[in-house]
């Protein structure tokens, strides 16, 4: 059985970025659910418990018809969650000079307008879903990219370095419809360090 992966930090710590209300509703409501509900469509077919999840999701259509589109979405949230509570810190962060800025930067032409281009990214993706930094499959080019619902890179063969959970739950009850805003402040509470680590575990 798959169990929830544990927040480092308490809700209250995310704030102000993130409030202590939206913090706990998305972990204890949101994530847990995803939870359940891929543990009991797994338990039909208890031999994948022997895999992580993101590599159940790797090979989603093998996965048994009748619970694929179950382990598809809920599978996609336990994962897609598990890297955003990883990549957050408590207090505010700054990345710092190293191969992952430097190899961004050669990527999306500084890393001012990599910032730039996720945000818009976030900014236009229309319904729920999230915003990605990947390794694109089959190279070890660096993507932006989005996924509608919570479909996970993982799902087309690539790695997901790190995401921004860009559904209303992730914020409306503190940003309202202002999701321009959310997106600003939860940038600033990434930790850049975990995701550096992230990065170099498959660039190497």
């Amino acid at each position: 059985m798959f169990s929830p992966k544990p927040l480092k930090f308490s809700f209250s710590d995310y704030s102000p970025a993130i409030s202590e209300e939206i913090m706990t509703l998305h972990y204890k409501q949101h994530y847990f659910g995803y939870i359940n509900n891929l543990n009991t469509a797994i338990s039909k077919y208890p031999d994948f418990f022997k895999f992580e999840v993101s590599q159940i999701l790797e090979r989603i259509k093998e996965i048994p018809e009748d619970i694929q589109a179950i382990v598809r979405n809920n599978g996609g949230g336990v994962v897609n969650h598990e890297i955003l509570w990883d990549i957050l810190d408590k207090k505010e962060t700054q990345i710092h000079d190293g191969v992952f800025k430097e190899d961004v930067s050669k990527a999306f032409g500084g890393w001012d307008k990599f910032i730039e281009q996720f945000m818009a990214a976030g900014g236009k993706l229309f319904g729920s879903g999230w915003v990605w930094l990947v390794f694109e499959k089959g190279t070890k080019n660096l993507k932006i990219m989005s996924t509608s619902n919570q479909d996970s890179p993982y799902m087309d063969g690539h790695y997901p370095i790190f995401g921004i959970d860009v559904w209303e739950h992730a914020y409306y009850l503190q940003y309202k419809n202002m999701k321009v805003n959310y997106l600003k402040e939860i940038w600033k509470i990434v930790d850049w360090k975990e995701v550096e680590k992230r990065y170099l575990s498959r660039k190497n």
